[in-house]
Formats: C-alpha cells, structure tokens, sequence
C-alpha cells in the first residue's frame, strides 16, 4: 500500500514538470570592430527560463505596429582580462584588459508570437542590427512541442499540456493531499505498533 501511494505521487510530481513550456528565440550573433551580424537563428523549447547577461548592448522586440513586446541590456563578450607572465622568473609582470575585435555570442530572448523585429543597439543607442521575425509570428505551440521528442504524437502531447496547464491547481492541491495522507499513514501505522518487551 504504501509503495503504490509512494508511486501515485512521485508520478504526479513527474507530470507537473512538464506543464510549463517556455519558447525563446535563439540567436547566433557575430561581432566584427562594432559591427553585430546574424549567424544563425532558432526558436526553441524550454522547461526552465532563462536569463539574459546584461551588458552594454541594446535589444528590442517590437511588434507589426512598432510597439514594444521587450527591451533588455545583454552582453557580447568583447572585454578579455590578460596577465604577462616572465618566463624565466614564472612571476606576474604586468597585465589589464584587452578589447577583441571579433567575439561571438548567443542572445536568448522570449518568444513572442505577435513580434515582427528585433533591433540591437550598441551602449550609444545606435542600430546595429535588425532581424525580421515576421515568419516566425505564428509559429504553432505543436513545432515547438515536436522538438521535445514527448513520446506520443504530437496532438496528444499538445492535450496532455494543456490539461496540465488547466489543472496545475488541482494537481499541485492534491500533490499536498497526498503527501499529507502518507505522513499521516506513517503515523498512524507507528502508534499502532505495540512496543516489544525486551
């Protein structure tokens, strides 16, 4: 009995990590003395958010009438610390901060199924780059759900989350039930242990 409670539990706790599905765009940038280039792009699936370094540099997602979905500061790492070494000796002779001239990086940003653009400024507020996201505004929650490879087709999986979606309450509420009983179970199981005479 108490390994099918301890069953039914570890069960509903496996599901509810998969109720929440965060979508984010992925881009590869490229930096060359000043300039951003795009390398690549993506949109993928999450279970987990994530942040985003901030930095000197501007983004912005903007929407098909210009307004603004999100803005953030993020990081290209340009800046690399260096220390000279005396070969003979094995001491620290001097050292500070290099500038690169090229350096990649990869911005991660949330997926927003209206946005049309996405601009990047530099620290001085000037456009560095531009993307257009337009063919993306659509995308389908069942693509994105497809790249997680669930077991199943991808309707199902697509009714599977948003049942979990809809019913996290209930799930997270009878979570605690369960693990209320079992504790009370253990309980009640130890007071009805008649000790043994030794």
């Amino acid at each position: 009995m108490k390994k099918t409670i301890l069953m039914l539990f570890v069960l509903l706790l496996s599901n509810m990590a998969y109720a929440e599905i965060y979508h984010y765009y992925e881009f590869g940038l490229n930096y060359e003395r000043g300039d951003i280039s795009l390398d690549y792009m993506n949109i993928k699936p999450y279970s987990y958010k994530i942040e985003v370094p901030v930095g000197d540099f501007i983004v912005e997602v903007l929407s098909n009438n210009n307004k603004t979905l999100n803005s953030a500061f993020f990081n290209i790492p340009i800046l690399v610390d260096y220390e000279v070494v005396d070969e003979d000796t094995g001491q620290i002779t001097s050292g500070g901060t290099a500038i690169l001239n090229k350096s990649k990086t990869v911005l991660m940003l949330p997926y927003h199924q209206d946005a049309s653009e996405i601009i990047i400024y530099d620290s001085n507020l000037n456009e560095k780059l531009k993307i257009d996201v337009s063919q993306y505004s659509r995308i389908t929650l069942q693509k994105a759900e497809e790249d997680l490879k669930f077991a199943g087709t991808k309707q199902a999986v697509e009714d599977k989350l948003e049942t979990l979606k809809e019913n996290k309450n209930s799930i997270l509420l009878i979570a605690i039930i369960l693990v209320f009983a079992i504790v009370l179970a253990y309980y009640v199981m130890l007071a009805g242990q008649k000790p043994t005479k030794p």
